[in-house]
């Protein structure tokens, strides 16, 4: 039965394993047009959707078509009255008998197994072996994202010692996404050669000396210092990346900081965010003494001064230097 099941909350994952299964399925010296004959994707359909896209004859210039169901609605809630039940049989029936020319994947985040089609559907393909979970991690998995992040390293060919991917794992907690971003960008940094943990450390250190910079820029202090590190981060960074960290930078230490006023805990933000409680902490703590209104003053200027950049108006490293005296 070639029918899959892709399941979890954590969509780069997700997605990554969505476009492994399209390579291996449609072949690529078709082109555009191939793609289109032997590809076929429904999002939220009908039963009878459901029905017509797998039952349907496909003019395929590969060997495989490939039908992806994104959240289908029966993976989750029970049909409404005989009628849709019946057409859930039909369906049922469908993909048990469904033939070698085709290859048919389920999409959803979360399956309730105790529904009649959501139950049935993951024992069927559960016993093929075809069911692919990705959930994404607690912030205390600490482990388990190290063994992801070095499996992935594996597959993709980058070539990275484990205890470099532990220094990221310490920086940024258990978001892949994010881990192996860095990784490629310190691949092609090293010259595709392996990525060591000295070369980590010297990476971490200088978005240390990054942060440092930013938070003395919200506290409105140690301006000459901030403009002789912003000179050093500028010799190994371009402008437009400095802003966009800088963005990033500002919107954690503003969701926190909201949080917080509002009651929710840091661990509870910890939570949310995927990272370890201690950092969060510090984050809120940063956050107090800067305020909210200071936050938004900041926030202003940032928009600003990188408009003036990306528009042409204004020299990168000027825009940087009036952003850190604001």
């Amino acid at each position: 039965m070639p029918v899959h099941l892709y399941c979890g909350d954590d969509s780069f994952l997700l997605q990554r394993a969505l476009k492994k299964l399209r390579h291996a399925t449609l072949n690529p010296a078709l082109g555009n047009l191939g793609a289109n004959l032997g590809h076929k994707v429904l999002q939220s359909p009908s039963v009878q959707d459901a029905l017509e896209a797998i039952n349907g004859v496909y003019l395929s210039l590969a060997s495989t078509t490939l039908i992806e169901i994104h959240h289908f609605p029966y993976l989750n809630k029970a049909a409404a009255g005989q009628s849709e039940q019946k057409q859930l049989d039909q369906l049922m029936d469908s993909i048990v008998h469904v033939d070698d020319s085709k290859c048919l994947v389920f999409v959803e985040s979360k399956i309730n197994k105790t529904v009649k089609f959501g139950k049935w559907l993951f024992k069927q393909v559960d016993a093929q072996h075809n069911v692919q979970i990705f959930n994404t991690l607690n912030f205390w998995q600490t482990s388990e994202a190290l063994e992801r992040v070095l499996k992935i390293c594996q597959e993709e060919a980058i070539a990275v010692e484990p205890k470099a991917v532990s220094l990221l794992v310490e920086r940024y907690g258990v978001a892949t996404h994010q881990i192996l971003n860095e990784l490629k960008k310190l691949s092609i940094y090293e010259g595709n050669q392996k990525i060591t943990a000295s070369t980590v450390e010297q990476f971490v250190g200088g978005y240390d000396n990054f942060f440092t910079m930013l938070t003395q820029w919200g506290l409105q202090q140690k301006r000459a210092e901030n403009i002789a590190a912003l000179n050093e981060l500028l010799l190994t960074m371009h402008p437009v990346q400095l802003l966009a960290m800088s963005q990033a930078w500002l919107l954690h230490l503003f969701q926190v900081t909201y949080w917080h006023e509002r009651g929710i805990s840091a661990d509870e933000s910890a939570k949310r965010l995927k990272k370890h409680p201690y950092k969060v902490k510090k984050d809120v703590a940063l956050g107090q003494r800067i305020t909210l209104p200071r936050l938004f003053k900041m926030r202003a200027a940032l928009v600003e001064q990188e408009h003036q950049v990306k528009s042409g108006k204004l020299d990168g490293r000027l825009a940087l230097e009036i952003l850190m005296c604001s």
